[in-house]
């Protein structure tokens, strides 16, 4: 049997992870995970299995120390992290310096279509 491919996806906009969700469960061999909005980010850091890709909006609580604490272990280092957000000027920022991120995308300019794609390139590889 091929890899399962765990997408965890950390957003705060019910609608949006939803939608998230639904695109990921209908690619062969993804699963999602989320963490909703006031839930604790960091004990998932621990707990396995380790994601094959995130999603994360880094404005809500716990998302910018979860984005360095990925960064600075060792056990996360393969795993591509997304940021999404909905600020604007935020994604111009990483964008410029994306302090390791794979990809920083603000909601008003990506499509689900380039998340499928990137997704879907990670359940590829």
């Amino acid at each position: 049997m091929d890899k399962e491919h765990l997408v965890l996806i950390i957003e705060d906009d019910p609608d949006l992870s939803s939608m998230l969700r639904m695109v990921v469960e209908l690619i062969p061999g993804a699963r999602a995970e989320g963490i909703a909005a006031g839930e604790p980010l960091l004990p998932r850091l621990d707990r396995p299995p380790l994601p094959s890709l995130v999603i994360l909006e880094p404005l809500i609580p716990e998302g910018e120390e979860f984005l360095h604490q990925v960064q600075a272990r060792l056990d996360w280092k393969d795993v591509p992290l997304y940021l999404l957000t909905r600020d604007r000027r935020l994604a111009r920022g990483y964008q410029q310096d994306p302090q390791g991120a794979g990809g920083v995308f603000w909601t008003g300019e990506c499509s689900i279509d380039l998340l499928r794609e990137l997704i879907e390139s990670r359940v590829r590889s």
